[in-house]
């Protein structure tokens, strides 16, 4: 996230000059400097205290956005610091202008963010779970590990759409959970078919308050019954005395 453009608001008549810059750095601590709380200073350079006050923002981004405090008063040879922090549950490319009002100037101080907010990025370690030929009614096993590359955590769901809603075939262990960053998951899949045929399925990946499928495995397998047959077709016992038993 980039903070651009700190201009200034000045009044001829009453003579005060108001900026936003970057506060010095002797001015912040080890942990502010390396959180995730931007901070900005307002400084009044004029002859008289400056009020202002922080316009709202109603755009998609804009309430993402705290800005503490929203309000005051600077005093003649003073400054202020506020702290900016941002946290969003919606992707996209950020572009947003806050505008602080400050009485008795026509112009408005303007602090301008840019940036990107994108979600979770990770990878399966197998690029298929193929079973091959499988026995019709019998369990199988297969199992992969997902990985979290990004900083933060990822908290996800998986499911296998093609799937039959009553006649599950696929067991997904465990189906949701969270990945720390860097971290990863192994996850297990049984698969139990109960249909002759071949699969071409795919288990995806949902990731909580970013979206569904975001990337999914594929899955292939081909289900056989043994082929089974008669030695006669016909077995011929004759004429048979009734409660006497017979083996042929």
């Amino acid at each position: 996230l980039c903070l651009l453009r700190a201009p200034y608001a000045y009044n001829t008549t009453t003579f005060f000059f108001l900026m936003i810059r970057r506060p010095p750095r002797s001015t912040l601590s080890s942990s502010s400097a390396a959180s995730d709380v931007y901070k900005r200073q307002l400084e009044n350079r004029g002859s008289i205290e400056a009020k202002w006050v922080l316009q709202p923002q109603n755009t998609v981004f804009g309430p993402k956005f705290k800005i503490t405090p929203n309000n005051g008063v600077v005093p003649v040879g003073s400054t202020q610091l506020i702290n900016i922090s941002f946290c969003s549950d919606v992707i996209g490319i950020i572009s947003e202008t806050f505008r602080f009002h400050v009485q008795g100037s026509k112009d408005e101080l303007e602090l301008h963010f840019k940036g990107r907010v994108i979600g979770p990025t990770f990878h399966f370690d197998s690029e298929e779970l193929d079973f091959g030929n499988v026995s019709y009614n019998f369990w199988h096993t297969k199992t992969f590990s997902i990985i979290n590359t990004s900083e933060i955590p990822m908290k996800f769901q998986l499911r296998v759409p093609e799937d039959h809603p009553v006649r599950r075939e696929f067991e997904v262990v465990p189906d949701s959970g969270m990945i720390l960053p860097h971290g990863r998951q192994k996850v297990q899949v049984d698969f139990l078919s109960n249909t002759v045929q071949e699969y071409n399925a795919h288990l995806v990946v949902d990731v909580d308050e970013v979206g569904e499928n975001l990337d999914s495995l594929p899955i292939k397998a081909t289900c056989i019954a043994p082929d089974i047959t008669a030695s006669k077709e016909t077995i011929e016992f004759g004429s048979c005395f009734i409660g006497y038993p017979y083996n042929h």
